[in-house]
């Protein structure tokens, strides 16, 4: 069972996915990538201090970059310790970069099939790393 601070950030990843539901429904795609890929972020956060990684917990994660995280994610959880599937290796990347085109792109912005493709990769990988808790 993760602890309180990680209980918190978890209730914070289910808030921004639900809010990346929302504006897919509302046809705001530039606020699904920025959603979705907070919630999937958050929840890296979590998998790192469930499974217990001394480098990234809970309570340091304000001081780390999200290339950190991302970067101990995947090193710690996916390639050395095989916790969570390889399949998700590249996930959180490529949602970081749908997120980047949609806060700082002046000349391209996420339309509706590549925001139905960000909903469906962040569902997945939460469920898929959500499973990892238990």
């Amino acid at each position: 069972m993760p602890n309180v601070k990680a209980l918190i950030m978890l209730d914070k990843s289910k808030e921004h996915l639900k809010i990346a539901e929302i504006a897919f429904d509302h046809e705001l795609y530039n606020p699904v990538a920025q959603a979705a890929y907070y919630a999937c972020f958050q929840l890296a956060c979590v998998a790192l201090d469930y499974h217990k990684n001394e480098i990234y917990p809970i309570s340091s994660v304000r001081n780390c970059t999200h290339k950190g995280i991302i970067s101990g994610f995947v090193r710690y959880l996916i390639n050395e310790n095989q916790i969570i599937p390889m399949e998700l290796r590249g996930y959180l990347k490529e949602l970081e970069s749908f997120r980047i085109t949609a806060d700082y792109e002046a000349v391209s912005s996420i339309d509706r099939v590549t925001a139905e493709k960000i909903l469906k990769k962040a569902l997945y990988f939460y469920r898929r790393v959500t499973e990892s808790l238990s």
